[in-house]
């Protein structure tokens, strides 16, 4: 294992560049959305950053590379990482306070939040290649072989981070765990001095992400496969009455009045009451999406006789409905767990009587 942990350390860093960049459109989904906008501003971020990192690893190791300097990089790699987990809530909120132009704020959120540590990762290769390099004969075999791992890497980052860590783990969470093992990594490499103080950083990062530094928290703040789900309390600006507020991202897509649970809070989803107008025997009918639920409950109340589908392909937010929103079972309310899209393209029969 001695032989090979530079291999080691090029492929997990290869990992990490990957996990942050997925990781990333979650933490910043809720101020900006998760559009285009905010992809270009993630992908091209740590591109530029990964490339600085590049030139500046070259750069520094023709100085002479030592092992206890890549293990300063790669704690500083981690420290990064887990500043961008405690202050991501303080610098998003600031940003969207005062910037108006939501490419901008996605811009300059991954150019603080995700930059620093991008550029520290992407010193490691070029860095490496100068530590492993015995004979100027095999520069090319070597050079290639630590950037096919960090790529590999990579891949495994994007598919674990994609199908597993995100639901399991957190978004916020996961940027600890990936500041933590940039930390470990660099332990082997460092002088027993600096490994004190890097544990003494990591100990206050993870106290300050202990106490929160704004009382503006979300009732629930939780990563599924497909959104980023926050369920907020706060008062109906119409009414002030009490409601629960459902938000995938930065997008409301539900809310309860606390105080009754069945009466429906936004103004659009009453036209929605319409379709007794123009079909007063409803029999069945379909609902693509469920969120919190408002509306399916709101129609099986004042339609008895009638069925309901609900297509919403989220099984955790039709979790949280039942929990948070009072969503009974009944017999008359089907739950299909798919995409709307894939549900009507599959479903030709021509049962529902309205929409």
């Amino acid at each position: 294992m001695r032989k090979y942990y530079l291999e080691v350390l090029v492929f997990v860093s290869g990992a990490l560049v990957m996990v942050l960049e997925l990781t990333g459109s979650r933490i910043i989904a809720p101020y900006v959305g998760s559009s285009i906008f905010v992809w270009s501003s993630l992908i091209g971020i740590i591109l530029a950053a990964l490339s600085l990192g590049y030139y500046w690893g070259g750069k520094l190791a023709d100085r002479g590379a030592r092992n206890k300097t890549l293990g300063i990089i790669t704690f500083s790699a981690g420290i990064f990482i887990g500043a961008s987990a405690v202050f991501e809530k303080s610098i998003l909120g600031l940003l969207s306070e005062n910037i108006s132009d939501i490419r901008i704020i996605a811009l300059v959120s991954c150019l603080i939040l995700f930059a620093p540590g991008s550029v520290a990762l992407g010193m490691v290769v070029p860095y490496t290649v100068k530590l492993k390099l015995r004979s100027l004969k095999r520069t090319g075999e070597v050079t290639g072989r630590l950037y096919a791992l960090s790529t590999i890497g990579s891949i495994l980052g994007t598919f674990l981070t994609g199908f597993y860590l995100i639901s399991s783990l957190g978004s916020r969470n996961i940027l600890f765990l990936i500041s933590a093992l940039a930390l470990v990594l660099s332990f082997a490499l460092l002088a027993k001095r600096i490994r004190v103080w890097s544990l003494f950083g990591f100990f206050v990062l993870m106290m300050t992400y202990s106490f929160p530094l704004t009382n503006n928290l979300p009732f629930l703040d939780k990563d599924t496969a497909y959104n980023r789900v926050i369920l907020e309390e706060g008062l109906d600006p119409k009414t002030s009455r009490p409601i629960l507020v459902l938000k995938t991202g930065i997008l409301r897509q539900s809310a309860m009045f606390l105080d009754k649970d069945d009466d429906l809070v936004y103004e659009h989803t009453k036209y929605y009451r319409l379709a007794g107008h123009f079909n007063p025997n409803i029999k069945k009918a379909l609902a693509i999406g469920g969120g919190g639920f408002s509306y399916p409950k709101d129609f099986l109340k004042n339609y008895p006789e009638a069925d309901l589908d609900v297509v919403e392909i989220d099984p955790t937010i039709t979790a949280l409905a039942k929990k948070y929103f009072n969503l009974s079972e009944t017999p008359r309310l089907r739950i299909v767990e798919m995409d709307g899209l894939v549900f009507l393209k599959r479903n030709i029969k021509k049962e529902y009587q309205t929409l």
